[in-house]
Order: structure tokens, then sequence, then C-alpha cells
């Protein structure tokens, strides 16, 4: 199924519709490359780009050929190759190109290509033809530079990055601040046709109102950090003295001071909190790597800002300094005096340098030295390269080891040299911010590289001279350098440490020695170091082995388990390589040790039989539900009691521990039986709304239980696989017949009985498809469960002959709302409705078993298991954001659009508020869908305030980096809270299509399971504590029964998920501006 995008520019340029070109236009404003071009060029793009899809090895164009195309790589990578002979074998790769990067400038001079370029995986380009480019630069060139690189020689770009001394006057400065309130206008220059002199002159000039520009803005930032000061703690700036010198320091605060003041003047602020000593320091961290504030007394050796008994200085307050008073003059003028708004200038500035942080941080720890790392630092560092894509063929452990050693280098300036063509490889570099040009001796710039790509590794592994020049693109480029010497020790290291376990030949067994972490505070210099062996690949029955020998191997077992992740890891990702009769049979295999090999001492054989035991303690401490819903445990769990109850007999009593715990468990799955007894089978109905709905009602005396039983309540409520749901099955004539089937009936039993009951000819081979709202038709799978749950909001079933799939047509229904009915929820504040949809959408979330996102990832039909709770969390999900779609665009009246739109901004900040992200980026998603997005006059009538606070909302849903905004934003809560659910199972598809399951010799890659038990463990992390929110203060005694009201509203809402019809909508509201 391709998506919108992709089929809008499959089409002709000729045939492309308004729509089409909002759709591609909405896309191509996604992509690394678009991302600071100006629209106008974009939309032009839109009219002439042609999408194409070209497998690996496919030759793009040759060195010599015509340049006839102007290409943007979208998916994929391309290798830059050149030849100085013609000949074969002298071809040389000079780089490889990743997504996001242009190329093909040539087009411009009418000139041939330098370089050529190759597919090294299936690949997706944009390609814009020579005559098109050439206008589209005619008109709009000085837009451009973003995805233009110019072709100079390497003379002249040698002669080009010769630094030149760059000084930031006072001057300087206040034409930049004249220049936010005046508006001066630059002639546009063609870069390619510019004076290499005049080329130069203007660099600089935007260089220094670049930097000028970023300063200001973090200069007002500390400004009015210095100035609360003033207002509410004017003793933290004074002239100070130091216990340890007799010399007087001017106007200086102590850092630990500061620290404190910013988190007691955050303390009791809706807006924004500092909630730790390490935030606070970080907020200082980004004014101090700026110059804001700098060291004064004792000598700062890290580099960095430290919360302690130390003296800094704001620069405005260093009378020495004739820039600083400047400055001071400036901002007087333009920051005004009233506390109030200096309280709101305090708290927008404050967010934004929180934004900053986390990078400076991490700077911050890029900047010291290997060894002045901590664990903490490590582990950050570990965290954002995990990221980006240089290091994603690396090994796990790999990374971490890089992470101990990776520096930072930054280069201020445009057109700087990193290295030249036939230097000897020091160093290998990856970008984080900017861009390089790749120049090769008399071919000029071949390529440019963005952020995420890499160079300089092809000289350290083949211990040859650089095969390029490299040359900053942009300024203030930002690198992470890997020095030979770390390069070299860490991957021979790497290899050096893996132990290959064989048996009969063949590999069993693949583990990875580990350095321990000491748990003491303090270690002793003589003490020993301690290692451990992680599981890198393996047989199931191997790993098993290797689990039960060297983690189930004391008394101390649990501490163990807290210390690591192994075995919680190989519990939480085992259905995917094992069968739960497979796990049960090994564990049985292992217990009765005695009866294979009776050679065995007595104290061996009761540790081995001890050892299941306390296997079996862990696995249903992990996975609670799985443990108590599955049969095959249960038959497993009564035969060892038995052996075990035999064997306390015969080895003095040694299993009495052991078997008190077993008889625990058993007596708490006895329990859970006779509740869901009580409970019963659950019907629901999925028939003819958008909503999945339960029809009955859970037995109430289940409800009569303790508030300590409230876990368990929880879990009953969810749905089983024996629970029945009722719902409708369509003929292409549109004709249908009604059906009950349990969650776990087969596609292929529930075809059958439709046949059956439409009288259909048992002869003919039929299918059930899901046609939607759109028309897009999807075939299940005989093996899928729990059909309707699957559904789209207005997704249908249809059963029809595998040929005639093409005449089925969507049902008049299946169009969604005609009218809008928000209209019904006037009486109920935002709060309110956060209030309902926090509680509704936690209970969803907490009845998905982590399971169910492997079921899905993996499918369903390979399991057997149905994922009826996780799809129904989806689907809420779904209906919310396309619920606020629908809401917008089916209110005509301008006004009442406007205030549709504020109230669905406030519901998704209260949203926020009581920690449901899920609710939170289902409404914001939905607001930002093109159809809404595109509609000025409504956005244009919308309070700038509540505009702003979507635009910080709307920045969380940022993709780049990998969701680093959303991540960052969940780290700052505590558990419990509902996470945003889609970019979990985004996360594990992304692990599960880019590692492969099984290694070599069918081995079982545990680094893969590593990666999805870190989603799984998150999740189960969400759901830890007690989710109790503080009912909203609006509700009286008449409002008592409002989720009620609530529930039967959202049951009964009716939505628009066509993306089709919702931008005729959105033209009908407002017509498309030519």
């Amino acid at each position: 199924m391709l998506a919108e995008w992709i089929k809008s520019l499959d089409k002709k340029t000729s045939e492309r519709t308004d729509e089409d070109l909002e759709i591609i236009y909405k896309k191509l404003k996604t992509f690394k490359l678009f991302r600071r071009v100006h629209p106008s060029v974009i939309q032009q793009l839109c009219f002439v780009a042609i999408i194409e899809h070209i497998e690996k090895g496919v030759v793009l164009y040759k060195q010599g050929d015509e340049a006839l195309n102007w290409y943007s790589l979208i998916y994929g990578s391309l290798d830059v190759q050149i030849t100085h002979t013609g000949k074969r074998k002298d071809i040389v790769t000079v780089c490889t190109l990743g997504s996001g990067t242009a190329f093909g400038e040539c087009v411009l001079n009418d000139g041939h290509h330098s370089v050529s370029v190759i597919s090294n995986e299936p690949c997706t380009l944009l390609r814009v033809p020579k005559t098109a480019f050439q206008d589209i630069w005619q008109k709009s060139s000085h837009f451009m530079e973003e995805i233009i690189t110019s072709p100079f020689s390497l003379n002249e770009l040698n002669e080009h990055s010769t630094n030149k001394t760059f000084n930031q006057t006072s001057t300087t400065t206040t034409k930049i601040m004249e220049k936010s309130s005046t508006s001066q206008e630059q002639p546009s220059t063609n870069r390619l046709m510019m004076d290499k002199d005049q080329n130069d002159e203007t660099d600089d000039q935007n260089q220094e109102i670049q930097l000028s520009e970023n300063a200001i803005k973090l200069m007002h930032a500390g400004w009015v950090i210095r100035l609360r000061i003033q207002q509410t703690a004017s003793h933290l700036i004074r002239d100070r003295k130091h216990p340890s010198t007799s010399e007087i320091f001017d106007k200086c605060f102590i850092s630990s001071e500061l620290t404190d003041w910013i988190i007691n003047v955050t303390m009791t602020s809706s807006r924004i909190k500092v909630r730790s000593r390490k935030q606070a320091e970080s907020i200082y961290q980004v004014l101090y790597e700026n110059k804001i504030i700098y060291s004064v007394y004792p000598p700062n050796e890290e580099n960095s800002f430290t919360d302690r008994y130390a003296f800094y200085r704001f620069c405005f307050d260093d009378v020495n300094d004739e820039k600083s008073q400047t400055l001071v003059n400036l901002f007087q003028q333009n920051v005004p005096i009233d506390e109030n708004r200096i309280s709101d200038y305090l708290y927008e500035n404050l967010t934004f340098l929180l934004q900053l942080a986390p990078e400076a941080i991490l700077r911050q720890i890029l900047r010291k030295p290997p060894e002045n790392r901590t664990e903490d630092d490590i582990d950050i560092v570990y965290e954002e390269i995990m990221n980006i894509k240089a290091f994603s063929h690396l090994s796990n452990t790999v990374k971490k080891e890089l992470s101990a050693v990776i520096a930072f280098e930054s280069i201020e300036k445009k057109s700087t040299t990193l290295f030249k063509q036939g230097d000897r490889g020091t160093c290998w570099y990856i970008i984080l911010r900017g861009s390089v040009n790749v120049v090769i001796a008399s071919k000029g710039i071949v390529c440019t590289l963005h952020e995420g790509d890499d160079f300089g590794k092809l000289a350290l592994v083949n211990e040859a001279p650089r095969a390029a020049t490299i040359i900053t693109n942009e300024m203030d480029c930002q690198f992470l350098r890997v020095d030979k010497v770390h390069f070299d020790r860490i991957l021979k290291d790497n290899e050096a440490s893996i132990v290959r376990l064989k048996e009969c030949g063949k590999e069993v067994l693949i583990l990875q020695k580990m350095s321990m972490k000491q748990q003491q505070s303090k270690k002793s210099e003589n003490e020993p170091t301690n290692f451990k062996y992680m599981v890198m690949a393996g047989t199931p029955e191997k790993v098993i082995d290797y689990l039960l020998e060297t983690r189930m191997n004391n008394n101390n077992f649990e501490e163990q388990f807290n210390k690591e992740n192994l075995f919680e890891d190989f519990l939480l990702t085992f259905p995917i390589f094992i069968t739960w009769k497979h796990m049960t049979n090994s564990l049985l295999r292992h217990y009765k040790i005695d009866e294979l090999n009776f050679r065995q001492m007595e104290d061996y054989i009761v540790d081995n039989k001890k050892r299941v035991a306390r296997f079996i303690l862990l696995w249903f401490k992990i996975s609670v539900d799985a443990f108590l819903n599955c049969k095959t445990i249960w038959v497993f769990l009564d035969e060892l009691i038995d052996l075990m109850e035999k064997d306390n007999l015969k080895h003095d009593n040694h299993f009495e521990t052991e078997l008190t715990s077993l008889r625990n468990i058993k007596e708490t799955k006895e329990h859970y039986n006779v509740n869901l007894e009580m409970r019963g089978t659950i019907v629901y109905k999925a028939d003819n709304s958008n909503s999945v709905r339960r029809m009955s009602n859970i037995n109430e005396a289940l409800f009569a239980q303790p508030p300590a039983d409230t876990d368990k309540i929880f879990k009953l409520t969810a749905i089983k696989e024996f629970d029945e749901i009722i719902c409708r099955l369509y003929c292409a004539d549109h004709t249908y017949t009604t059906l009950k089937t349990t969650m776990d009936t087969k596609a292929e039993i529930i075809r059958n009985q439709a046949a059956e009951k439409l009288n259909l000819d048992n002869s003919v081979d039929y299918t059930l498809v899901e046609l939607k709202s759109d028309n897009e038709r999807y075939i299940f799978n005989e093996t899928e469960l729990n059909l309707a749950t699957t559904l789209s909001l207005n997704g249908r079933i249809f059963i029809s002959h595998k040929d005639h799939l093409d005449a089925l047509t969507t049902l008049p229904e299946q169009e969604g709302a005609t009218v809008g009915s928000i209209f019904k929820l006037e009486s109920f504040s935002s709060q309110e409705i956060a209030y309902y949809l926090t509680n509704h959408t936690w209970k969803l979330f907490y009845n998905i078993h982590p399971y169910e996102f492997i079921y899905l990832v993996f499918g369903r039909h390979n399991f057997n298991d149905i994922t009826a709770n996780l799809d129904l969390c989806r689907r809420n999900f779904n209906e919310l954001q396309y619920w606020a779609i629908t809401e917008v665009l089916l209110e005509k009246s301008l006004s009442r659009r406007v205030q549709i739109l504020k109230k669905l901004i406030k519901i998704a900040g209260y949203c926020k508020e009581y920690k449901n992200l899920n609710s939170f980026f289902a409404i914001i998603i939905g607001l930002s869908n093109v159809a809404i997005s595109r509609l000025t006059q409504t956005w244009e009538k919308l309070h700038n305030k509540v505009k702003r606070i979507f635009t910080q909302y709307e920045s969380l849903i940022d993709s780049s980096r990998n969701y680093r905004r959303y991540r960052l934003l969940l780290s700052k809560f505590d558990p419990p809270l509902i996470p945003f659910v889609p970019l979990l199972i985004k996360d594990m598809t992304i692990v599960h299509e880019g590692n492969k399951t099984f290694v070599d010799q069918g081995l079982v890659n545990f680094e893969k399971m590593h990666l999805l038990a870190q989603t799984l463990r998150m999740i189960q992390d969400c759901k830890s504590g007690s989710f109790q929110i503080q009912s909203p203060a609006t509700l009286s005694m008449k409002k008592m029964n409002f989720p009620n009201v609530l529930q039967e509203y959202f049951d009964q809402i009716k939505v628009i998920d066509n993306q089709k019809r919702l931008m005729q909508l959105s033209y009908c509201l407002e017509h498309r501006k030519l």
C-alpha cells in the first residue's frame, strides 16, 4: 500500500490536482533537506518533481555524462565514485550519500558530471528535470542556498577557507537590535556568478549577523534571569571574598546559591518547574557555554558550570567590558521593568533554555577527557548515539565503549578545512549539526554531507591517506569525533572479548565479556575487576541453560535480577523464538537432572532443582498476566509441585521454601480462576459505529472487593480470548449478515460461517477483506484473529470472491459524520473532558499486556494470540485524532471554528498535565493535519497566546533525532503515565525490521531482544504505581454522572477518516490560494 504522497508524485505533473500538491507539499516540508527552505521553492518543486524508485546497483549517472537532472535522496544511500584513468580497477568510492542529500547542481551551468553515482541499496529519489530546475533557480535563487552547493574548484575553496579574524563589536550588535524592528531588503545574488572576493565579504557579513542574532537571544535570557534575581534576591549578586584568598571579586554570585534560587522561584509556578539541581545546572550550562556567565574563582578546569561553592559573574556585570555595558543599555530600553511582565519573560526564557539544555549537557560531557566521565555521563552519550544512523551497524557493546571516548568538535566559521586530500587519517567524524562539502582535486565539490552522515572512516580502516578534502559548508558545524587510537582499540578489544561455545562443531552460544559496575562507592586500587558475560546470540535451550547456571545459583538471585536486565529481557521476548510448551519442557528437563545422570552429587542435584523453582518465581513476577492465563503453565506447575513434594521428602525437606512459594502462586491462580468465572464472558459490539463497545457488564460482585484489589479488577476488564464480539460482514451488493464469534476465532472460520449464513456457493473461493473509507483494501490472512478490533475507524469487513475485489464499493455510512457534534459538550469544561479521556485511556492502556506489542509487530498469525486490548487503545488514539479534525472542518462559522480549535488545544493541554500523552498527541497530530493547518483565516483569528502554546505542543511531535523532544518530555514524568502508544509500536517495528531475529547457524539474535525489551520494560514501568488524578475543581454535584454522559458521547461519535474528503471540506471553508 503506497503512501498518499507517493501516489500523488507518481502522477504525471500535468495531472496533479490541488489536493495532490497539498499532500506533496506537506510531506516535503517534513524532510530534513527542505526544513529550512523557503515555502515558495517547495511549492514550485511540488509541480515538477518526479519520484523514482531504484534497486541496488543502479548507476544513476556516470562520470562525464551530461547533467540532465537535479536529485534529492529521500530514502536509501548512494555511493559517489571517481576514476582518474577511466579504468574500472582505478575506481575509488569517495563517500556515501545518505537520505536528505541533494546533488546534481551541474544542471545550472549546463555542465557534465565529475563523478559517478551508484545505489548501494534500494533507494527513493526526487528528480527534477534540468529545464524545470533552471526555471525555479531563475525565479528563486536567493531562497535556494540550503539545497545548492556552488561548484568551486579545490584551489578556490582552499583560498576561500582562509581564516579571517572575526570581531563582534557593539556597533554590530546595535545594528542587529535595530534590524529586529526595521526590515531591510537584501538583493538576491547568484552564487555561481559571484566574484570570489564579493563572496568572501558577503559570507563574513552573514556569519556576523547570524552569530549576533543567536547571541542576542541567549543574552536576552541571561539578562532577564539577572534582572529577576535583582528584584527578588539582590543579595545573591554582590562583591565577594573567597576564603582561600584575600582578593575581593566584584558583582559575583555563588553557583550553588543560584541553583537554589531557580528551584525556589519556579516551585510555585504552574507554567514551568525546575525539579532538580541537575536540571538547574543544565540551564546555567547553556548560559556558560555561550559566555553569558563565566567563572571567576577558583579557576574552572572542567570548562563547565558546576553546582558548588564557586564564584561566577554575568557578562553584563563586567564593568571593564565596553561591549557588555552597551548591551546593558540596549536591554534596559527593550525589557520592561514591570515585575509581572518580567515574571512572564522569565518563564518564557527558562522554557527556551530548557529546550537547549540537553544538548548543552551532551556537549559538556563530550568535552570531558574519557577518564573523567562517570557512568551517568556514558549512559547519556550512549542514549544519544543510539539514534544516529552512522552507529546503527555497530553492536550495543561497541556503542557503549565508544560513548566513553567519543569527543566533540565544533567549527564556527564556514569554509573551514577539516582535513585535506592525501592527509594521514587520524579521526572518524559524524556530523551532529550543519553540513560539509566533499572536495576532490581537479573535480571540485562532488557531494555535500548533512546531519547524521559520517566521513573519514575509510582512511582508518584501510590505513590509507584521505581520499578527499572536507570543508564546512555552513557556520557553527558540530561533529562527534573518534580518534584512531580509540577506533582501533575498541573494535579489536570487542572481538577479543567474545566467547563462542560449540557443541558437535556448531556454535550454540555467543557471549561477550563486560565489566560489572561496582556497587560500592569506594573501591580499593588492589580490588580485582569483576566481569559478567552477556548473551549476544544462542539457541533457546542453551540460553535457558546459561540463565539457570549463572543467574539462579544462590539465595540472592533477586538482587542479581535487579542489577541487570538479561533475565528480564529473555522473559519479555521469549515468545518470539520459543513456544510456552518448549519453555516448560526445557525447565522440566533441568529439574529431572537426577533421572538423566545418576552420578551427580546430591548437593548439585538439589541446587539445580532450586534454580528451576527460582526461575519460575521470577517468571511469575515479570509476567503475571500471561502466567495466569496460560493453560500450559498450570499443567507444568502442577507437575513441578508434585515432583518437588516427593523430592522434599527424599532430600530432608530442602525444598520447603521453594514449595511454599510455588503453592502461593498456585493459590493466586485458583483465586484468579474464581474471579474469572464470576466475570463470565463479556460481549462486545462492532457493527455500525466507529467504536468497539462492551455490551454486557462485568459481574457487580467483583467490584465489591476492597480497594487493594483494584489492580485485579482492571485485569479482569481486559479482553480475553473467549470473550465474544458481534460484527457485520457485507457482500458486494451491501447485504450483510451478523455474526457473534469469540475473539480468538480465525478468519477462515468466520469466512465459512458467513458464507453459510449468506447461502453462498461453497465451491467458490471466497476471502475476507477490509474495505476502508478511502476504498483501500486489505485482505485478511486465514489465520488472523480478532478481526473486528483491527479494523480502521470506518472500515468494514466484506466477503468476496478473490477475483472480484475491485467491484467492492464503500457503504454510505463509511463516509462518517456530516454534522459536528462537539456542541453537545458545551456544558463541560476542557479540564472535565480531559479528565474523562485520561481515565478512559488509562483503563485501555493498563489492560494491554506487553506481549501484545510483540504479536502485533511480528504478526498475530505467527502466535495464535489476540491483540484486542492493544487494538482498542490504538483505535482510541485514531478516534481522538480524527474527531479533532472532523469537528473543526464540519463547522462553517469562522468564529465557532476558532472556539472549537481553542477548546481542543486546551483539552490537549490538560491531558498533558494529567500525564496522558497518548490523548495529548492524538489531538495535536489531528490539529496538525494539512486539512487543518492550511486554514490560515481560522488560525489568524486565534489568540496569539493560544497559537504560541499550540506551537510548543506541536514541537513535541517533531520526528527529528528520533523524536528527541518527546523522549525528553517523557523522562520528566514519573510513572504511572500513559505514553505515546503509536511511537512504542514504531520503535519496536524499526528494531524488528532493521535486525535479523536469527543470525548465523540459526542462533537467536539476543542483541535484537535486548532492544525490544527496552521498549517492553518501559511499558511496564509506565504502569507501575497507582494512577490517581485529582478531579476538576469545576465539578458540581449536578455533574457527578458526567463520566457516563461523556462515555455515551464518545461511544456514539462519528468521524471522517478519509483524507480526500477532509481536504474537500477544508477547501470549501477556505479556497486554495493560487
